[in-house]
């Protein structure tokens, strides 16, 4: 699967916004990046919520959450449209709000059978009545019983076969309905002509990755409020994690996870070896894997593969996980997500990655990733330049916060130079230097520029410039070029 582009009609603070993802011959990753406040994490949060959540019954709840904004419109509003590209086809996918109430959009269907279905969930099946109740001391009960049951039984298939008809009407226009808004006067509709098995799998290929202190905007507002008492919200999160399948929180990789990739490792190995009569090497890469992310650590199972040992490289001396870094912590745990929870050829959204991770490790994170997933995109939501100037230039979004709207820029043409000080000046609207500094290169270049390089004033500057940098440092080498071509 490829997202190839996302058009924001009306969401927040975006409007009418287009943002392209075509693939190029890099590596299949890009970085968003913007001030804080900007709407890097809001926007990969909407974008995994509609494409993770739309097919699931249990999920459409997060859906109905992060579009609480539009509960009580009264006009028809187009929200998102999407283009996922699968096999070389582009399809749209156009999510839109209505009111409509013709007679054969009988939308209300829905509403009365989840109804009817939480009612049928709250009374015993006819086989624990029959099973548990005395027929001669409780008769009526049962009979009660059994009849409000078939009642229910009868109405939930009417209300069922009624809503099979709608939605050979709604195919006709390409049309599937998702869900009642909380008023439960708008309706959420799906437009696209991608088949419903495609949109299932598109629907399990897409993935969000967020530090567990990240305000989202998919949970009710009553948890939303909690996140000032950590504790209360981590829970929710943890709760929530259970349903959203998708959803991963940089957290410690657990042994047991480790262990499993050991195990899948093993099993697909077997399975080469049935096809071709050679064993894979599955195990071994993921070895190799393991070793290479650890700063001269390994990571191994036991002999009988029921424990993982962390050791120093070449030694027998074991290691517990307090031994490791935080950045060796959340490495491991990203690897482990990704080789065991993500499946091949998925779309992963990841916001603030580059936590704990070494400048270093920032720099190889685009490598990384290609590396550890099969055919997989990146979206990634970064302050990092390492990042940001490891990726490709034509991969680059800049968000750009203007009278509460925001507003996207795409290079269109490679930087002059692609280093951190190009990135943070010119990509990221901020100063390489210190405030300090700036002020003072400012002041003493103005009086450069007005032929008083040997004031008394130009030479306190200087020497508070010296202060925090060498003579040959890139400003002076400008200012000297500056005065030898101005002589």
């Amino acid at each position: 699967m490829q997202l190839k582009q996302v058009e924001i009609i009306k969401f927040r603070n975006f409007e009418n916004i287009t943002i392209n993802f075509e693939k190029n011959k890099f590596p299949n990753i890009y970085s968003v990046a913007s001030k804080n406040g900007g709407g890097k994490s809001t926007l990969l949060q909407f974008i995994f919520i509609m494409l993770h959540c739309f097919i699931d019954e249990n999920k459409k709840e997060y859906i109905i959450n992060i579009l609480e904004e539009f509960s009580d419109i009264t006009d028809d509003i187009k929200v998102v449209k999407f283009v996922v590209q699968e096999d070389e086809v582009d399809y749209v996918l156009e999510f839109y709000i209505t009111q409509d109430k013709r007679p054969e959009y009988d939308y209300q269907l829905y509403l009365d059978l989840a109804t009817i279905d939480k009612k049928l969930k709250k009374l015993p099946s006819l086989e624990f009545i029959e099973a548990s109740i005395d027929i001669s001391e409780n008769v009526d009960i049962e009979l009660k019983l059994k009849s409000e049951i078939n009642i229910l039984q009868i109405h939930y298939k009417e209300k069922k076969d009624r809503i099979n008809r709608l939605e050979k009407i709604l195919g006709k226009d390409d049309l599937y309905y998702i869900t009642h808004l909380k008023t439960h006067e708008n309706i959420l509709l799906l437009n696209t002509k991608m088949p419903f098995e495609l949109l299932k799998k598109l629907s399990n290929k897409i993935f969000l990755g967020a530090p567990s202190t990240q305000a989202f905007l998919f949970l009710n507002k009553k948890t939303r409020e909690k996140i000032f008492n950590m504790h209360s919200y981590c829970d929710s999160i943890s709760s929530i994690k259970e349903n959203l399948d998708g959803f991963y929180t940089y957290d410690f990789a657990s042994t047991e996870l480790i262990l499993d990739a050991f195990r899948q490792a093993i099993d697909k190995d077997a399975q080469i070896k049935r096809v071709t009569g050679q064993y894979g090497t599955k195990y071994d890469e993921l070895s190799s894997n393991l070793k290479e992310m650890m700063d001269e650590k390994d990571i191994i199972e036991n002999k009988n593969a029921t424990e993982i040992i962390f050791r120093l490289e070449d030694s027998d001396k074991a290691l517990s996980p307090d031994e490791l870094s935080h950045g060796e912590l959340k490495k491991l745990g990203l690897y482990i997500w990704l080789l065991t929870k993500v499946k091949d050829n998925s779309i992963v959204l990841m916001d603030e990655v580059d936590i704990a991770l070494h400048p270093k490790w920032q720099y190889e994170l685009s490598r990384d990733l290609t590396k550890w997933s099969q055919g997989s995109q990146f979206i990634l939501a970064t302050h990092s330049p390492q990042i940001l100037s490891s990726t490709y230039y034509k991969n680059l979004i800049f968000l750009e916060r203007k009278e509460n709207r925001t507003i996207v820029k795409q290079p269109n043409e490679m930087f002059t130079d692609n280093d951190i000080n190009t990135i943070i000046t010119l990509g990221m609207d901020a100063n390489h230097i210190t405030p300090q500094l700036a002020n003072l290169q400012f002041e003493y270049r103005e009086l450069i520029e007005n032929n008083q390089e040997n004031s008394d004033k130009a030479k306190e500057l200087k020497d508070k410039i010296l202060e925090w940098e060498s003579a040959d440092s890139a400003f002076f080498k400008r200012i000297d070029m500056y005065l030898r071509f101005n002589k």
